[in-house]
């Protein structure tokens, strides 16, 4: 999330400057954060094969 917002404000910016719609139209809520988040960390918690 603290790489992916200011991108897609820049991203979304640019586009706008241009005439163009935004590349990525959505808000990101902050329950939608704590959903990304807990998805996040289960499957960073599932092991790898062959560790």
């Amino acid at each position: 999330m603290q790489q992916w917002l200011p991108l897609s404000l820049a991203l979304n910016s640019l586009n706008r400057s241009m005439g163009l719609p935004d590349v990525y139209p959505f808000v990101i809520t902050p329950a939608v954060i704590e959903k990304l988040t807990f998805i996040h960390r289960v499957c960073h918690q599932v092991p790898q094969p062959g560790h």
